[in-house]
């Protein structure tokens, strides 16, 4: 006869709740970690799986009362730390949680990955912040970037999400397209600079669409007044130098960094608006540049983020 298998360590996230929730590992082996005491009704409120394992109506094993009065459900923890934090939070019980510089950028990590695998990120965004921030803001660079990548996409914390943007196209400009990422090949059939330009392809048809068509209004309302003013000059210079842009073949225009561009249409933008105030008769041609520039903000937005969490398989839910 074999050793008598310990009991599991109980941690009483509700004393008086009528669940007791099987913390079993997310890896492989199934190992069965601890036990947690819950109220049935927290869980059910903040992610529709617990809902679904707990309503009687849907006839689950784990709905059903056992002859203690309790039920018994499997949780699958990424992480025993993580899920305890995050059940922590569902029932409400702050002086249970641990402190800011207390968890860990890995614990966070699990953390994302329990919020995702029970659909309930919106309960623990607006305490994530609390300890990714101390750790983010002393991290070494490049470090780790795809687990905070994660973490920022899931938490919907914008400084670590932009900022790994960033980290990532550079990287994947220096490495020709196949990017290595805490040590890591992702995606060893894709290159990059695909995925880049797939997403960017109808964003940047529509700019140069918008720029031709608008460089035709400006040439031929410029010939039919017969004189064009300081801000008409700028606006037609500017699109000249858009469609040279906009024409290079796609593999230059792939490498080629769009900041110029979007300084110089802000620039003439400015110069727009400056001029409307001026002149109160309303030049037509200076209220087309307002679409140029809402068109280029929403590339320039597209390019940083969608692309990135297509590269990554992540859907873009922030």
């Amino acid at each position: 006869m074999g050793p008598s298998k310990e009991p599991l360590k109980n941690h009483d996230i509700d004393s008086t709740g009528d669940v007791v929730g099987t913390l079993v590992s997310a890896d492989d082996d199934n190992i069965e970690l601890s036990t947690l005491r819950l109220s049935s009704k927290i869980p059910s409120l903040v992610s529709p799986v617990f809902k679904s394992m707990l309503d009687p109506a849907k006839g689950l094993k784990e709905s059903l009362l056992k002859p203690n009065g309790m039920k018994e459900i499997c949780i699958t923890a990424f992480s025993e730390k993580s899920t305890i934090v995050a059940m922590n939070i569902f029932h409400y019980q702050p002086e249970s949680l641990p402190g800011p510089t207390e968890v860990s950028s890995r614990e966070l990590y699990n953390l994302a990955s329990f919020a995702d695998y029970y659909q309930c990120q919106r309960f623990l965004k607006l305490w994530a912040p609390i300890w990714a921030m101390p750790i983010w803001r002393i991290r070494s660079p490049s470090k780790n970037t795809a687990r905070w990548l994660w973490i920022g996409i899931s938490f919907q914390i914008p400084q670590v999400t932009k900022d790994c943007a960033q980290e990532v196209f550079e990287r994947m400009r220096l490495q020709g397209g196949k990017f290595v990422v805490d040590g890591k090949p992702f995606h060893n059939a894709m290159k990059y600079t695909d995925v880049i330009w797939h997403q960017r392809e109808k964003y940047i048809q529509q700019f140069t669409e918008k720029v031709e068509s608008q460089y035709c209004n400006f040439e031929n309302e410029s010939k039919r007044k017969g004189v064009a003013s300081r801000c008409d000059l700028i606006q037609l210079g500017t699109r000249k130098f858009l469609r040279l842009k906009t024409a290079l073949p796609k593999c230059e225009r792939d490498e080629m960094t769009f900041k110029e561009i979007f300084s110089m249409l802000r620039g003439s933008a400015k110069v727009g608006k400056y001029s409307q105030k001026i002149h109160k008769d309303g030049n037509a041609l200076r209220d087309t540049v307002k679409h140029l520039t809402d068109l280029v903000t929403k590339l320039e937005n597209i390019v940083v983020k969608k692309t990135l969490l297509s590269a990554f398989g992540i859907s873009d839910n922030i």
